[in-house]
């Protein structure tokens, strides 16, 4: 019976290989572990922070004054001055105003340490390099009525001559007026550069229509009324009065101004101040050393003046007087004089001795040729 079974199977068997048929097999099924939740969320990774450069402050040039200059606080001659800078000396440059006439240079004391120079005077490399720096003046309007000056003018603590010297303001400012003396000859005006932010200025030379309306105050600023059977004269029937120069404390051995011609560079020089005698600046000194091709060189020398006073001029050279050279008179134009070159030269600007009080106000205009 056994033998039987087992040749059965085997007989199975074959008969399944002839035919190629293989009994399929059960493909198994992946085991997929399920994911284990945390309740601690995943760390993300701290990067550090993103480092952002500072924008670069411009680097300042550097430059060479060819003259003594004053350092003002703004691009403009209206401008009060902080210093001076000498003739030769190594300036840094940090910007330029709009027109690229004055440089902002590093100053220690001026607002936020820099000051303005005027460009003319200076030489520099790459100045198209320099940033502009625009200044925004706040629009306001005025307080008062206006007037525009004629001429450049003292501003004093009080309607006299006889009073301190608070500033100057230049010929074209413009000013609002605030009062004025009981004579018309003196206005007074807004000032912040004044302890109590008021000046006084002469009328001769205040071109306005709103002075006869002003009222009338002292010295200090207090109102005053007029007397009512005494009529106020208007300041246009008045003789026109004028203050005394402003001294600058200049000399031979230390001249206003100090200009270096050079073939390249500096050729021509102009120059606004005024004197009086016998109260004031009494005579001004400037400085130049010419160049030319040959042992000599030629100069033309404009001067223009007004005022009351006559202006003399006179050329010196180590120490003295120097001979031979004529000297130009107010209203000349492209005087011609010949010089030695390779030395300075000094110019004494100054007015005749008087009793009275004689004013010149003069623009000098030095040309190095041909």
């Amino acid at each position: 019976m056994k033998k039987s079974l087992f040749l059965f199977v085997a007989l199975a068997f074959l008969a399944g290989a002839c035919t190629g048929r293989t009994t399929p097999q059960a493909t198994p099924t992946p085991t997929v572990a399920s994911p284990s939740f945390s309740a601690t969320p995943p760390v993300t990774p701290t990067l550090p922070p993103l480092e952002l450069s500072p924008t670069p402050s411009p680097v300042p040039l550097e430059g060479v004054t060819t003259t003594r200059l004053n350092v003002r606080a703004g691009p403009s001659t209206g401008q009060p001055p902080l210093g001076l800078v000498e003739a030769g000396q190594t300036v840094q440059i940090v910007g330029r105003d709009e027109t690229g006439s004055w440089y902002a240079i590093l100053f220690a004391s001026g607002p936020d340490g820099r000051g303005w120079v005027a460009a003319a005077y200076v030489q520099v490399a790459d100045a198209d390099r320099l940033p502009v720096i625009s200044l925004v003046t706040p629009t306001s309007t005025p307080s008062g009525p206006t007037a525009r000056l004629s001429q450049r003018l003292n501003v004093r603590s009080g309607p006299a001559t006889t009073y301190e010297v608070l500033g100057t303001l230049e010929a074209g400012s413009v000013v609002t007026l605030t009062g004025r003396n009981e004579t018309g000859t003196w206005a007074q005006i807004e000032f912040p550069a004044a302890p109590n932010g008021r000046g006084w200025v002469t009328t001769a030379y205040l071109q306005t229509d709103d002075l006869a309306g002003l009222p009338l105050v002292n010295a200090s600023g207090t109102p005053i009324t007029p007397l009512p059977d005494r009529p106020t004269p208007l300041a246009a029937t008045l003789t026109p009065t004028v203050g005394p120069a402003a001294a600058d404390g200049d000399s031979l051995v230390r001249p206003a101004v100090q200009v270096a011609f050079t073939p390249g560079g500096v050729r021509q020089f102009t120059y606004t101040s005024d004197l009086s005698f016998p109260q004031g600046d009494l005579e001004d000194w400037i400085e130049f050393t010419p160049f030319a091709n040959g042992p000599e060189a030629w100069l033309y020398v404009s001067l223009a003046c007004e005022g009351n006073a006559t202006l003399t001029v006179e050329f010196w050279q180590a120490g003295a007087p120097l001979a031979g050279v004529p000297a130009p008179t107010c209203g000349t134009f492209r005087w011609p004089i010949r010089l030695s070159t390779g030395a300075a030269v000094q110019m004494r600007l100054q007015i005749a001795e008087t009793d009275s009080l004689r004013y010149c106000r003069y623009t000098l205009t030095l040309r190095n040729g041909p």
